[in-house]
């Protein structure tokens, strides 16, 4: 496969300002990620002069919605400011009981912009028990009490990269697939204050909810689900054949993996869509009435290249979305932080930069992929992956 040149983008402004903030001991110190910031923007720099395709020469047509949040909260010319403003008693009882994942109510100020009665808990499955301090990762739900949003935002993710010393997995690997044409979060960088005292550096990553699906698909979007099972048919940490997107019969209970984490509502018709998609999809015939082609082969080039198996391609077979309009089925990334080798069970440096991507799977059988294997199954769309 050859190197794919990288869309120009709006080009980084350098010059970061510094701020003054007060650390858990109350000392007065020198903003401490301002360096990591400017390393960030110089390493999309590099890569982006040998990377990805011009997604003018592909023909790129997308239908999308100005948001005024694009602007206001993933400018990344500067690293934001979130204060979480909670009572002291919920904010500890959510702290020690992370796992349960519940609700509490805050305020939360974003660069200045006070927002009331907003839903906050924490986010993750495995990284809730892993982590050694209770520094997690959380989501906001501005609208979780009140019918309010960001300017125009509904949802929001606070990662608190501790599984990712380089803080720069996602942001690169979102930008990659913004870059070539599939639908990808917005993501910045931030420092998180709890009623005022610092808490940690974190990046700031748009929900895949309906704000999401409003700004890349236009008001007309269909419908997210995020396939997920943390206790598959072989137990343990696999992922389940409904995950896969295996075709296993019409009765709903065998997708329930998919359907339980639907990110809208759904009807039985919306249900019966999507199985038969799934069924077309599997038995191979016309796939270009189940799949947006382009935005498939988009989607895995990209991944398949920044090799990350925490997903679809590893064994736990989540960090996806799976976007279906009118039978037509696509892919949307998500949780990229164990990207770059950084979810492998080993073979060194050497073999993971070597990882052959006409076969990139890090568990399992391409068979059990329907969304992947048929792009190696005919010379056209080989041709168009590589």
């Amino acid at each position: 496969m050859s190197f794919l040149k990288w869309k120009e983008s709006k080009a980084p402004c350098w010059s970061v300002t510094t701020e003054t903030i007060w650390d858990r001991g109350g000392t007065m110190t020198k903003h401490p990620y301002t360096d990591v910031v400017c390393w960030v923007l110089v390493a999309l720099t590099l890569l982006a002069a040998v990377v990805f395709v011009n997604a003018d020469q592909l023909g790129i047509t997308i239908s999308r919605t100005e948001m005024p949040y694009v602007e206001k909260l993933f400018d990344t010319n500067m690293v934001h400011s979130i204060d979480i403003v909670v009572d002291e008693d919920d904010w500890q009882n959510l702290l020690d009981n992370a796992q349960e994942k519940e609700y509490i109510t805050c305020s939360i100020v974003i660069d200045g912009t006070a927002l009331n009665n907003v839903g906050i808990r924490t986010k993750g499955n495995s990284s809730l028990s892993q982590v050694t301090t209770d520094r997690y990762s959380f989501k906001v739900e501005f609208d979780h009490y009140d019918a309010q949003n960001y300017y125009g935002l509904d949802k929001l993710c606070l990662n608190n990269l501790i599984q990712d010393n380089t803080y720069l997995k996602d942001y690169i690997c979102y930008d990659m697939f913004r870059s070539i044409g599939v639908a990808a979060p917005l993501c910045s960088y931030t420092t998180l204050t709890v009623n005022g005292t610092y808490f940690g550096f974190y990046m700031a990553v748009e929900g895949i909810e309906e704000a999401f699906a409003e700004r890349n698909f236009g008001s007309d979007y269909g419908l997210l689900y995020k396939p997920d099972s943390m206790n598959g048919q072989g137990g343990g940490m696999s992922g389940s054949d409904a995950t896969k997107l295996l075709y296993l019969g019409d009765d709903y209970d065998s997708y329930s993996h998919i359907f339980d984490n639907a990110t809208f509502s759904i009807t039985d018709a919306d249900k019966d869509r999507l199985i038969a998609s799934i069924k077309q999809l599997n038995e191979g015939a016309s796939l270009e009435e189940v799949l947006d082609i382009d935005a498939v082969i988009r989607y895995f080039v990209v991944h398949n290249f920044v090799l990350n198996g925490d997903s679809y391609t590893g064994n736990m077979i989540h960090n996806y979305y799976l976007y279906e309009d009118d039978g037509v089925l696509s892919m949307i990334p998500w949780d990229y932080n164990l990207a770059f080798g950084g979810f492998s069970s080993g073979g060194g440096a050497t073999s993971l930069v070597n990882y052959p991507i006409d076969d990139p799977l890090l568990s399992g059988q391409m068979e059990d992929r329907p969304m992947l294997s048929w792009i190696f199954e005919e010379d056209t769309y080989l041709e168009r992956y590589h």
